[in-house]
C-alpha cells in the first residue's frame, strides 16, 4: 500500500473502504498488520487508514525520535490526504497518541480510545 515522505522519514499506511476517514493507530511493539483483522468491517462504513508509526512496521526506523514526532506525523499523514475533519482510533501506545490531539488545531469527528483487549488482541468494543 502507499508510503510517502513526511516530517523528512518515510512512511507506510493501509488504507480501505469509503465514508468518513478513520485513522487507526497501533499499540507498542507491533503494526498496522494488528489493526488489519478490523478493516474488512469498518471499511463498510469508513475510509480506513490505519499507519505503521514511524520506528514500526514498513515506516522507516528512526533512532531518538521524540514520542510527539507520531503525534506531528499523524497530522502530516491527514493533511497529505487531505482528510479534513477524520476520526482517531488508538489501541495502547496509539491510545496515548490519539490523546495527545487534544487542544490540537485538527478538526476531528471523534476521537476513540480502546483500553480494553481480548485474548487475540482484538479491540473490544471497537465495533457497534
Amino acid at each position: 500500500m502507499p508510503d510517502a515522505v513526511l516530517n523528512g522519514h518515510r512512511h507506510h499506511w493501509e488504507e480501505g473502504g469509503s465514508g468518513e476517514p478513520l485513522i487507526m493507530i497501533h499499540g507498542s511493539d507491533t503494526a498496522s498488520k494488528t489493526l488489519m483483522p478490523q478493516m474488512p468491517e469498518l471499511s463498510k462504513s469508513f475510509r480506513v487508514i490505519i499507519p505503521d508509526l514511524c520506528g514500526f512496521g514498513q515506516s522507516e526506523r528512526v533512532a531518538g525520535l521524540h514520542p510527539s514526532a507520531w503525534i506531528e506525523d499523524i497530522k502530516a499523514l491527514a493533511e497529505h490526504l487531505d482528510l479534513g475533519k477524520f476520526h482517531l482510533f488508538g489501541i495502547s501506545l496509539g491510545s496515548r497518541i490519539v490523546m495527545g490531539f487534544r487542544g490540537s488545531s485538527c478538526i476531528f469527528v471523534g476521537i476513540h480510545v480502546c483500553v480494553m483487549i481480548s485474548e487475540d488482541y482484538s479491540p473490544v468494543g471497537l465495533l457497534p
